[in-house]
């Protein structure tokens, strides 16, 4: 199995309205490895998951794809312009 880091967050901290959400995080995640990240609500998940895709900027610390540091590069993609079809119900049809 090839071991290589494909992403890693490095001494990561976000604060929001002066509170710390993400505290000194250090991830590895390695080529071909499945990872969730569970907790309770408000512990950093999704917050954790902005930094990755590039949406939001950490406080401090590095996040690294492949050792390329994202610092200051936009996202691939913005947030919802991923290929996934909107949902839209269907018109009612015309009553005769």
């Amino acid at each position: 199995m090839d071991n290589s880091v494909i992403v890693s967050l490095r001494d990561i901290v976000v604060e929001f309205d002066g509170q710390r959400i993400l505290d000194g995080l250090n991830l590895d995640i390695h080529d071909k490895e499945f990872v969730t990240l569970l907790g309770p609500s408000g512990c950093g998940k999704t917050t954790t998951l902005r930094l990755i895709a590039g949406f939001l900027e950490p406080n401090s610390g590095k996040v690294l794809l492949k050792g390329e540091d994202i610092h200051g590069r936009a996202a691939l993609q913005a947030p919802g312009e991923h290929g996934v079809p909107e949902i839209r119900p269907f018109p009612a049809p015309e009553r005769v």
